[in-house]
């Protein structure tokens, strides 16, 4: 235990601030951040309830704490999908505008009350036609999505509208920014949205924001990379936090005899799940007992199933499914090591509250998760796509306990300097109050295509999809 006390010590400066710094517990709001602005927003999800909506329920608890009156809709319901819902989540779903439950009676209504204003209504189509093409069109739902979100936001005072950046519901936004005179915010998490979003969308998206908030350094210079520098001034970059009283530190297991290995996301083959299979399994011949969970769906878990079958794994291997807050927190309790195998990761909300819950990390070495672990201080980076590497990096901590305490400790702390829930908070709902302000009073801009005024003959012109 000596080694164990000697690292704690060594954080203790942290620690000693952590009331200081950890004050998530004192989040309501007070007065001195009280906002007065005369417009509602609305953060509108591709689906909800939804595990992966993670980014954007943190984005609504740092909005609200702050002052701002946050009214959730969504296109589609997962209620049907999801299982053992937390009451919070319960009176959430309860008041939140789905768009597409009203049925079709109700979306033709919507198209009538919208054709008797003729441009506005053409113009809604053309931009439709630019952003999905025509069997986009026909395909998709995103212009009655449009008119049923515009009717209620109408109905509700709402002039804001914030999406993410590489989801249906920021088409959806994209367009209503065209529709209507809102102001639209869109949330970049993942740098690699930018490259699935293709050059023709990207442009349409940056151009329909007001603002665009990354949650990252190097995610904002990709995008300024990708982008005119007419649209820099736009950008803003704002990492989300983590309530660090929701996630604690538990006592860690020295020397388990079977060593845990967490991972959390979305069984995705981006993510990386084969490849941290791959390398429990080599440890695994090396003699060593391992446990793996993983914590998440996908398309993916067919095939992780197999492979864990194909290798002798079964018993080895947990699938959780997608958890809750409060179970999952559970789960970063009874891990010994939390491992993100992601190829192309973002700032990665599960690391950060594995790196809150004091587990030890290690992640895949991508741009964005440079911005948050600082090699050998905070956490262990391995090459993505990398086995052996991966491997050995577990293999590190399952040999050296006072390593992985070390990690442990200074991991949390520096989610407690920088990524604290308090932290970021106030600079999230400061830099909406600060955007927002600029544009209270007058449209964001003239509608134009292309550059120029918008005209009705463009409507038919298939090279400009």
């Amino acid at each position: 235990m000596k080694f164990q006390e000697r690292a704690f010590a060594a954080a203790l400066p942290s620690f000693r601030s952590e009331q200081s710094i950890d004050g998530d517990q004192g989040l309501s709001t007070s007065k001195n951040h009280a906002i007065d602005l005369p417009n509602k927003i609305t953060v509108l999800l591709t689906k909800h309830p939804c595990h992966s909506n993670q980014f954007a329920a943190e984005e609504i608890r740092c909005l609200r704490r702050v002052g701002y009156d946050i009214a959730l809709s969504a296109l589609d319901s997962t209620l049907q999908d999801c299982k053992d819902l937390s009451s919070e989540i319960k009176a959430e779903i309860k008041a939140t505008h789905y768009v597409r439950a009203r049925g079709a009676i109700h979306e033709i209504a919507n198209h009538l009350r919208a054709v008797s204003k003729p441009l506005s209504y053409l113009r809604l189509a053309y931009h439709a036609i630019r952003l999905d093409g025509w069997i986009g069109l026909i395909r998709n739902r995103h212009i009655a999505d449009v008119l049923d979100l515009a009717q209620w936001m109408r109905q509700n005072g709402i002039g804001h509208l914030h999406a993410h950046f590489g989801t249906e519901a920021a088409r959806v936004a994209v367009l209503m920014s065209h529709f209507r005179p809102v102001t639209v915010s869109l949330t970049l998490s993942n740098s690699d949205e930018l490259h699935h979003a293709g050059p023709t969308r990207l442009k349409q998206k940056v151009e329909a924001a007001d603002f665009i908030i990354c949650v990252g350094t190097a995610t904002k210079n990709l995008l300024m990379r990708l982008t005119h520098p007419q649209h820099w001034h736009k950008y803003d970059v704002c990492a989300l936090g983590v309530d660090t009283q929701r996630y604690q530190p538990k006592p860690l297991r020295l020397k388990p005899g079977i060593f845990t290995v967490l991972c959390v996301g979305q069984l995705e083959p981006h993510n990386g799940q084969r490849t941290l299979l791959e390398a429990c399994s080599l440890l695994r011949e090396y003699g060593r007992e391992i446990r793996l969970v993983f914590v998440g769906n996908g398309c993916d878990e067919v095939e992780l199933k197999s492979r864990a079958k194909g290798k002798n794994m079964e018993h080895a291997v947990t699938f959780a499914g997608a958890l809750h807050q409060e179970r999952l927190s559970d789960w970063y309790g009874r891990a010994d090591t939390f491992v993100n195998s992601s190829l192309a990761e973002g700032m990665s909300l599960p690391v950060m509250e594995a790196m809150a819950s004091g587990l030890a990390c290690v992640s895949s070495r991508t741009i964005s998760m440079l911005e948050l672990i600082r090699e050998g201080s905070d956490g262990l980076l391995v090459e993505p796509n990398n086995a052996q590497e991966l491997a050995g990096a577990i293999l590190r901590l399952m040999d050296d306990d006072e390593l992985r305490t070390r990690l442990a400790v200074y991991g949390r702390a520096r989610i407690l300097q920088k990524y604290s829930l308090l932290r970021t908070s106030e600079r999230f709902g400061n830099l909406f109050q600060t955007r927002l302000s600029t544009r209270q009073g007058h449209r964001r801009k003239s509608v134009t295509a292309n550059g120029h005024p918008m005209k009705l003959d463009l409507l038919f012109n298939p090279s400009d999809r």
